[in-house]
């Protein structure tokens, strides 16, 4: 009785694979350690520039509009699929028999087609996009940054610095 389950997760394979893949580009893109990188030698950069190779060095406006651009072009890439699911989840509320027989991501993909061309598949391409570049900022924002606080612990550690103070 799922019948849209498959398509799901044929929709989320793809997102997922998108948002990762942008959101790295366009992190090593924004972020000034890359940007160091492509113009002078590291060694040069890291004299030049060590805030950049600090492992305390963070950069939320990176991250979020990364995230961002990353969840925007994810959303419009798989509206095709998430309008074929849509169609699949609600073929039972339908008065048209071809939607009510459609079982498959097929079928519905040829019955959008059929009634809307190409441009049926990008119905609501708009709210989608909106939705998802949010979520996605966030969603990269908070992960770039318990990343970047675990880093900063571990290497507090390794230089042997504690907050606790010793009485005595």
């Amino acid at each position: 009785f799922f019948v849209s389950y498959p398509t799901t997760i044929a929709m989320s394979i793809p997102f997922q694979s998108i948002n990762f893949a942008v959101y790295e580009f366009m992190r090593q893109l924004l972020h000034p350690v890359i940007c160091t990188r492509s113009f002078i030698s590291t060694e040069r950069a890291k004299q030049e520039f060590p805030s950049y190779y600090s492992p305390l060095m963070y950069s939320p406006l990176t991250h979020v509009t990364s995230g961002a651009i990353a969840g925007a072009t994810a959303a419009f890439a798989t509206t095709p699929l998430d309008v074929s699911k849509t169609l699949l989840q609600t073929r039972g509320v339908s008065n048209c028999p071809h939607i009510r027989s459609s079982r498959s991501l097929f079928d519905a993909m040829k019955i959008i087609y059929s009634r809307e061309g190409v441009r049926g598949f990008y119905r609501g391409v708009i709210a989608r996009v909106v939705g998802f570049m949010p979520a996605a900022a966030i969603s990269w924002v908070t992960y770039e940054y318990f990343k970047w606080m675990l880093k900063q612990y571990e290497y507090f550690q390794a230089i042997g610095y504690s907050n606790s103070s010793s009485g005595g």
